[in-house]
């Protein structure tokens, strides 16, 4: 500057200095095996590394399988420390498609400023269909032998109770053919337990109640079976005691068989009363 009508140079001078970051991270998943089948347990390796020059602050770590994962995670991921990694292992489900893929993303935001730093990483998982399949069927054991022989129908309406590997738990009632049809089932050992009917006892597998029998399931499109025999309780039927017309026959009848010699074999003889 200068005064007004004065040649004088009037100055000054002042500086500032401004410390740049460079906030930046890296993330990595894998999984083990790549591999698998239904029930299969995949262990997945999430890693997260401060390659910037300040502190990060964690604000959410989410995995679309695995969900959220922030709390297994550190709050602070100081700029120069190692690598930050875990482990998590999830079973392969039934309704998984054949290419499982899953994503981890984290959101951090540098120490003292707002900026979003952010990272994703993928692993995918090749899910092999080896599933099998168990039928189980109920009939009415006419002649209480605890096989289904022909003529014998197949009861529909009868509840079961199926439990196998990884946890599987159903409830199912045989249909109109009397059987119920479980498919894309992980291979294993199931058991069905039928729920017994008031008036009814079971005939097969027989003996002493819960009623279950166990089946292995293998991968292929044979299933494996089980067959429920049951038979109606038969009502008791209270003994009738001969008129005094029927007394006569009896007697008659008697006497006809000492006069012609006769031998009279049966052992018991039933009435009807009109």
């Amino acid at each position: 500057y200068h005064p007004t009508g004065f040649p004088n140079d009037v100055w000054d001078e002042d500086d500032h200095s401004v410390d740049l970051v460079h906030p930046s991270i890296s993330c990595n998943k894998t999984a083990n095996p790549t591999v698998g089948t239904v029930g299969t347990t995949i262990t997945y390796t999430i890693t997260v590394t401060n390659t910037g020059d300040v502190d990060l602050v964690l604000d959410s770590v989410s995995d679309n399988l695995l969900g959220n994962l922030k709390p297994y995670f550190t709050a602070t991921l100081a700029a120069g420390s190692p690598p930050e990694s875990h482990q998590f292992t999830r079973a392969i489900l039934a309704t998984d498609p054949s290419t499982l893929i899953n994503t981890v993303t984290f959101h951090y935001h540098p120490s003292g400023l707002t900026n979003d730093i952010s990272c994703q990483s993928s692993a995918s998982v090749d899910v092999e269909r080896l599933e099998g399949c168990l039928e189980i069927c109920k009939f009415q054991d006419s002649n209480v032998n605890g096989e289904w022989d022909h003529g014998e129908p197949w009861l529909e309406d009868w509840e079961f109770h199926i439990t196998g590997p990884n946890g599987y738990n159903e409830w199912r009632t045989t249909d109109p053919d009397g059987c119920i049809l479980l498919e894309n089932l992980i291979p294993g050992t199931y058991i069905a337990e039928e729920t017994l009917k008031a008036g009814w006892y079971n005939t097969r597998p027989g003996g002493d109640p819960p009623y279950k029998q166990a089946a292995i399931v293998e991968p292929g499109e044979d299933c494996a079976k089980l067959e429920f025999g049951n038979r109606e309780e038969l009502r008791d039927i209270p003994p009738m005691v001969p008129t005094l017309n029927q007394w006569g026959i009896i007697a008659m009848t008697a006497l006809f068989a000492a006069v012609l010699g006769w031998t009279v074999r049966r052992k018991r003889l039933a009435f009807i009363s009109k």
